[in-house]
């Protein structure tokens, strides 16, 4: 399921894929365009999926969501044990700045996971926005619970402290 993204903040295409189906050879591909061109340079990276921020857990990731707004990349998962087993939505927030340098250098990242939707239950399927206008907070989506179906999950993420409200 590659996510394909153009980027009008800074001018560049962003792809994102998800390889592997167990925790050891999970892995997060994201490749950046040099410009808005993109049929030229493009820096590449494999993030292992089965950390939640340098912790390594017995997870891999699918059903990825990409979203930006202007300083930051946002990637959402869906955390699935080895044996295929729903356990949680995670989001991964990884500075433009470094994906954006033109270098392919090392990247850093922050990790949310295990979040909850208003009635104390594991979300499914987080979405996060893609933000056109600078501002304070990030946005993201989910829908209700497998069968109640009666209600959406929107969620706040504020800057810079990284704090994840739900909203309604």
């Amino acid at each position: 399921d590659p996510k394909v993204i153009y980027d009008p903040h800074d001018g560049k295409w962003v792809m994102v894929w998800l390889h592997g189906s167990t925790p050891a050879s999970s892995k997060i591909l994201v490749s950046v365009s040099d410009d808005s061109d993109p049929n030229g340079t493009w820096y590449n990276w494999a993030i292992p999926a089965n950390l939640n921020g340098t912790t390594t857990s017995t997870n891999w990731s699918d059903y990825q969501g990409v979203g930006f707004d202007e300083d930051y990349l946002y990637i959402t998962s869906n955390q699935f044990n080895s044996t295929g087993s729903f356990q949680y939505a995670r989001i991964k927030i990884i500075p433009k700045s470094e994906l954006y340098s033109g270098s392919a250098g090392t990247l850093s990242w922050q990790d949310i996971w295990n979040i909850k939707s208003l009635d104390n239950e594991n979300i499914f399927g987080i979405r996060p926005a893609r933000m056109y206008e600078t501002g304070s907070a990030y946005y993201l989506i989910n829908r209700s619970d497998f069968v109640t179906g009666t209600y959406i999950g929107l969620y706040k993420l504020a800057t810079p402290a990284m704090t994840l409200t739900t909203v309604k």
